[in-house]
């Protein structure tokens, strides 16, 4: 005996729902035991993010003063930063902005 075409369908597509289903979970643990290695990988010990902080602050501050003729806007002591801080008007021309 055969089975209606909409029982069969409605089979698959019970089966194909339970297959997608199970690739989202698959998906989500490849991915999140992926990111785990890639992070892992790539980590930085804290005070070798303090050391490149601080000469990253070297840096600007060099470009700034090259651009501008003079002292930064912008303090370098990052307990000062302010977001809302604009670079000089020969800052952001030099950078594209």
């Amino acid at each position: 005996m055969e089975l209606p075409a909409k029982e069969v369908a409605a089979e698959n597509i019970k089966c194909f729902r339970g297959a997608l289903e199970a690739l989202r979970f698959l998906n989500l643990e490849f991915l999140s035991r992926t990111c785990d290695c890639v992070t892992k990988m790539i980590s930085v010990p804290a005070s070798e993010l303090d050391t490149n902080a601080l000469k990253l602050d070297c840096l600007v501050k060099a470009m700034r003063e090259q651009a501008s003729g003079g002292e930064p806007d912008a303090p370098l002591d990052p307990s000062k930063f302010n977001p809302g801080l604009t670079l000089p008007q020969a800052s952001q021309n030099q950078i594209g902005a």
